[in-house]
């Protein structure tokens, strides 16, 4: 008992000492809630810009930021040269094993496609 008590108050010392930003959380379920809605704006307003500024400067590189894309320029190309001889879209994707709306999306990037079966 007597240990625990020294540890509680050695701590009890240390918080006290703490500014106010590690401030102890309140007790309260309210009091909570705004203490973690008030840690995530904090946050937030110092994260977000130094994270918009480095998507900007990795854009300004040339760095290509999301997701790749699932076809090529030259299967892209492949597949508006079938499309253009008269072969099916739904053709065309088992030539270039992809899913429909990836092609349609695709050369719909670059003109028109008619969808035909």
């Amino acid at each position: 008992m007597m240990c625990s008590m020294k540890w509680f108050l050695d701590r009890s010392k240390i918080v006290s000492q703490l500014p106010d930003r590690h401030a102890p959380l309140p007790r309260n379920r309210e009091g909570v809630s705004s203490y973690v809605r008030a840690r995530q704006a904090r946050e937030i307003s110092c994260v977000a810009p130094g994270t918009s500024a480095g998507r900007e400067a990795a854009k300004l590189r040339g760095v290509r930021l999301g997701r790749p894309p699932a076809l090529t320029p030259d299967q892209v190309a492949l597949g508006r040269r079938l499309v253009d001889e008269g072969t099916s879209v739904r053709a065309a994707i088992r030539v270039l094993r992809c899913h429909h709306a990836t092609l349609y999306r695709a050369l719909g990037a670059t003109a028109d496609v008619t969808r035909s079966g």
